[in-house]
């Protein structure tokens, strides 16, 4: 007994220090890694979505978390906030944000830090995801039997430190929790191979599931993929056994998922009515190996995001494992499905949910890699000549290629590369060297020896990512925010001048005043020219700017029913400043800078009002409609679908357009009028422009322009209309548009927007767009420039529309006579995140109350304590029938699907539980037989 007890404290001790050298490295590679970093003064905050979207979206869920846990243990779970004005028109906080951070483990860690603490709990996250994908791929191979603690130890180097965190580690931090639960999944099967255990791989499923919807439709192709192979390797033809294996996996995966579906079912359910779901696209075909050879992207070190990549010590390795009649026929087997996979356009547009196509799923070709490196040094005794001279020619191409590809950024990565794998066969492949490796034997030349092997395999793994950030080569680290910019806080009692739009700062941002000297929620929307992406979000105030992945397409609709210049569903920037649709959308301030016109009715704030006026000048309107209004009339669909879009936006003042056909008879039709009017123009294309008798503009020279000139009027919005954009002659590509507005008085306006054509990744199927540079204020516009931002083919039906803002005026002003008061948001205080809202109405007659809320199926209205179904109104929001008199009027929320994901994850509970119990009675009963 006590010898058996003296080899457990051997293992306990050699499995210690193990994790104290991996540590050791571990700090030692990242900041080699990372240096460029570090030296530049950058952050690991990417300047587009890192800023954007991921800090902010962990801003966000810190604060909410803190609310949601109040409301929890307090007993108000009736107030448990899963609604956000905060994101965009309003939005589903788990539909929207568990893309991002609900129900990641790792996030979940903001909800004991501040808002000030996000960009270092940010960057702190980043380094400890891939710590504990290290942990996990060390205790893969421990327990299958590869005890070889240097072999291991670079092994999980070569793993952590590849492609897929060069690249995406930084740019998406989250995409590395998949790092983690991907071994941890390959363990839990091992186990329920051998063991017959299934507790970690129910967690490694549940913690899938639950993370991210996305990643976990990715885990599942790739586990069953594994699964597959697995049951072949092991069972061979013995089919029985191995559909039994394969029911047991299945069986334990499934309670398992149910478990993650309180964030699965809300998730799929949002993104069901999403417009980025289920989108069609030019499909390329296959990768060619004559593509391969002059693109030199399949091997190379960091060549960017599309292709698979590997570093010339697992290269090296895996041929020879493939080559080596020792290895065992299940890993030629793997290697060549690797090999297909990697290459086939076919398998990245399956693992992405056949909807476009992309490499975010090679962290599993990174982890079988690293694997079979460690196979291959592990297993392999014996290597011949010809096996060693074979390598070596491979990697004299590789290095041959790199020449190739001098002017390529990764070309002196792949030459680091190359020469690694060139000495690592000649030291380890050849000689003794491999022999003191593999051995038990200690002394100084083993421990030279092992030191050397790890050496290697670190230069190897640490030079992708260096090379990818560094300034003098890939220069990755431009694109990231600067750290002391970014983390600055505001100084009290000083008013520095900061940017809007593109700053990259954290703190920094028009979000701020908003809450700090307007209130989040007195305000209710405001809207700008040059809004900070998602800084509403992080300040917890409602604009009217959007940029999550998952986005309401009833919202969608709307924008293109009007003509609204975003370009895609989820990423939209207001509404340009159109009067109408400002105040229908309950827009009350308005930020722009000072040589930028502001929309009809806004005047600007006072200093007192706003102290911080003189940096992010704020202008309230005086035609800002509140929450709800009644209509007594409505517009019919049937009129309202042939109406052009400047009609359209006239149209929602007179009267409402609902999806209720019952509703719309019973109330009586609006008496529409318009008054816009089609100004006469003049086109005139530069050199790289031609005209043809068709009405097609063929563009020569990217970046050239069109002149429109045209005679304007004062008190208006003047309006360039594209009307039937399309590309008939060009690339499926993004197309930049640049539109200049002139004024008589001397004054320009800007106007950027883009067009995704039928069959790229972001189309939004939109063909029509309304510009609108901004309100003339009494000043007259005299002519636009458009500019092409590319050359091809385009199809456009130009016209200039003017409309008169005096009879709007009005209409809002009668609107305002009759809308919901003593308005209740009943939020958390932090994120205006609320599920109940109430308020009084006081109509004259009966009618539609229009509420400026997307419509989404988890509200539920009641009037007068009476519930009411609410219906689409405008296309894009919510209606409600009332009658006339005193009412009260109350709003709840429910996240589609979350009832429904917590008896499911319940289930899963009870299930697991009876699974374990089972598997127990069985345990016993072995033992007692």
């Amino acid at each position: 007994m006590s010898d058996l007890l003296n080899q457990q404290d051997v293992r306990k001790f050699s499995r210690a220090r193990y994790y104290l050298d991996f540590s050791l490295l571990f700090l030692i590679c990242l900041l080699a890694a990372f240096l460029p970093f570090l030296l530049t003064g950058k952050s690991l905050i990417r300047m587009g979505d890192g800023h954007w979207q991921h800090v902010k979206a962990l801003a966000f869920y810190s604060e909410w978390l803190r609310s949601f846990f109040r409301s929890f243990f307090t007993g108000h779970i009736d107030e448990l906030p899963l609604w956000t004005f905060s994101a965009g028109y309003g939005a589903d906080v788990i539909g929207t944000f568990h893309y991002y951070v609900v129900g990641d483990p790792f996030a979940f860690t903001a909800v004991f830090f501040s808002r000030k603490h996000m960009a270092s709990l940010y960057t702190a996250l980043i380094f400890l995801r891939l710590y504990c994908a290290g942990i996990c791929f060390s205790e893969l191979c421990f327990y299958t039997k590869h005890r070889n603690k240097s072999v291991v130890l670079s092994g999980a180097i070569a793993y952590l430190f590849c492609s897929f965190t060069a690249q995406y580690g930084v740019r998406h931090p989250f995409f590395l929790n998949y790092l983690v639960f991907f071994p941890l999944l390959v363990l839990g099967i091992e186990k329920l191979l051998k063991e017959k255990k299934i507790g970690l791989y129910a967690a490694a499923v549940f913690l899938s599931a639950v993370s991210n919807a996305v990643f976990f439709y990715m885990i599942v192709v790739l586990i069953v993929l594994y699964a597959v192979w697995r049951a072949y390797s092991v069972f061979g033809r013995k089919v029985k056994e191995g559909f039994l294996f394969l029911l047991k996996l299945l069986f334990a995966a499934v309670p398992a998922t149910m478990l993650g579906g309180v964030t699965l079912v809300p998730f799929i359910a949002g993104l069901s009515q999403s417009q980025r779901s289920g989108e069609k696209i030019v499909f390329p075909g296959p990768v060619t190996p004559k593509e391969i050879f002059r693109k030199g992207e399949l091997l190379l070190s960091d060549s960017g995001t599309d292709y698979i990549v590997f570093s010339g010590i697992l290269l090296a390795a895996i041929i020879l494992l493939f080559l080596s009649s020792e290895a065992e026929r299940k890993w030629k087997v793997l290697i060549l499905l690797l090999a297909f996979v990697s290459v086939s356009h076919y398998f990245s547009f399956a693992v992405s949910a056949f909807t476009y196509m992309h490499t975010r799923w090679i962290w599993a070709i990174s982890l079988a890699a690293a694997y079979l490196f460690v196979t291959a040094c592990d297993q392999i005794r014996n290597v011949r000549i010809w096996q060693t001279a074979l390598l070596l020619c491979v990697l004299a191409a590789y290095l041959l290629l790199s020449f190739r590809l001098s002017d390529h950024s990764a070309a002196w990565s792949t030459r680091v590369q190359a020469v690694t794998g060139i000495v690592f066969v000649c030291l380890f492949f050849t000689g003794k060297h491999r022999e003191v490796l593999l051995s038990d034997s200690r002394g100084l030349r083993a421990a030279v020896c092992r030191s050397g092997f790890v050496l290697i395999t670190c230069i190897s793994a640490v030079t992708i990512c260096f090379f990818r950030y560094s300034p003098r080569f890939d220069d990755y680290v431009s694109e990231f925010c600067d750290w002391d910019s970014y983390t600055a806080d505001f100084d009290q009692g000083k008013d520095e001048k900061v940017s809007t739009g593109d700053s990259f700062s954290l703190l920094r941002s028009e979000a701020y005043p908003v809450e700090r000297y307007l209130g989040a929620s007195d305000a209710f929307r405001y809207s700008g020219n040059n809004l900070t992406r998602n800084s509403n979000a992080m300040y917890g105030t409602a604009s009217n700017q959007y940029y999550w992945s998952v986005a309401n397409s009833y919202i969608d609709s709307w924008m293109k029913e009007l003509a609204v210049a975003n370009g895609r569903d989820y990423m939209y920037d207001g509404v340009e400043g159109r009067m109408m649709l400002l105040a229908l959308t309950g827009v009350r301030y308005y930020n722009a800078s000072k040589t930028t016109y502001v929309p009809y009715g806004f005047t600007a704030l006072t200093e007192k009002e706003n102290p911080m006026q003189g940096t992010y000048p704020f202008y309230r309107s005086r035609f800002g409609l509140p929450l709800g209004i009644v209509f007594d009339h409505c517009v019919p669909r049937e009129d309202y679908r042939n109406m052009d879009p400047v009609q359209r936006q006239q149209a929602l003042l007179e009267g409402v357009v609902v999806s209720d056909k019952d509703a719309e008879e019973d109330l009586p039709e609006a008496d529409c009028r318009f008054d816009d009017e089609k100004l006469s123009c003049t086109i005139r294309p530069d050199d790289g422009v031609k005209i043809t008798d068709e009405g097609l503009y063929q563009v020569t020279r990217k970046n050239s322009k069109i002149h429109i000139s045209f005679s304007g009027k004062e008190k208006g919005e003047t309006y360039l209309y594209l009307k039937g954009l399309d590309v008939t002659r060009g690339s499926i590509d993004q197309y930049k548009f640049t539109v200049t507005g002139y004024y008589a008085d001397g004054q320009k306006g800007w106007y950027h927007f883009s067009y995704f054509p039928e069959g790229h990744r972001w189309t939004d199927h939109k063909h029509d767009y309304i510009i609108h540079t901004g309100y003339d204020n009494g000043v007259p516009m005299t002519g636009y420039d458009l500019v092409f931002g590319k050359t091809g083919t385009y199809a456009i039906d130009l016209q200039v529309l003017f409309q008169p803002l005096a009879k709007a005026g009005k209409q809002i002003e009668r609107l305002q006579r009759s809308v919901l008061t003593d308005v209740d948001y009943h939020d958390d205080g932090r994120t205006f995140s609320t599920r109940r809202i109430t308020g009084k109405i006081d109509p004259e007659k009966d009618g539609i109350l229009f509420l400026s809320i997307p419509y989404e199926r988890g509200w539920t209205a009641y009037v007068d304590g009476s519930k009411r179904e609410l219906m689409r109104a405008d296309t894009g929001f919510s209606g409600l029938r009332v009658g006339k008199g005193d009412r009260q009027v109350e709003l709840r929320y429910m996240t589609p699907g979350l009832k429904e994901g917590i008896l499911l994850a319940a289930a899963g509970a009870v299930m697991l539980a009876g699974y374990a119990v089972i598997i127990s009675r069985k345990k016993r009963k072995g033992h007692a037989a």
